[in-house]
């Protein structure tokens, strides 16, 4: 995923994070120049109908929120491979652990 421009608009440039449903990386919203979290679903669960539900889910929850301790939806959309990915500001802080 490093170096690939998602819908010409989001350049990914390092993986951020990883869990269960997928991967999150640091990327450039390349219009504005500002940076931002893409969190795509995870190449092991593609095609699984069950987890691209659930990604669609996680999408319109987050898209909902509301609130000054929550990161904003900015984008979704389908990569290049056909997975779901999701597009959040970009929080920069100490990790819970």
């Amino acid at each position: 995923m490093l170096g690939l421009v998602l819908d010409e608009r989001y350049r990914v440039l390092e993986a951020i994070g990883s869990g269960g449903a997928g991967t999150v990386y640091r990327s450039e919203q390349i219009r504005v120049g500002r940076e931002v979290a893409v969190k795509v679903l995870g190449a092991f669960l593609h095609g699984n109908e069950t987890a691209a539900i659930r990604f669609a889910n996680e999408t319109k929850i987050v898209s909902l929120l509301r609130h000054p301790n929550t990161v904003r939806l900015l984008d979704s959309g389908i990569g290049p491979d056909g997975r779901p990915y999701l597009v959040t500001d970009l929080l920069k802080g100490e990790t819970l652990q």
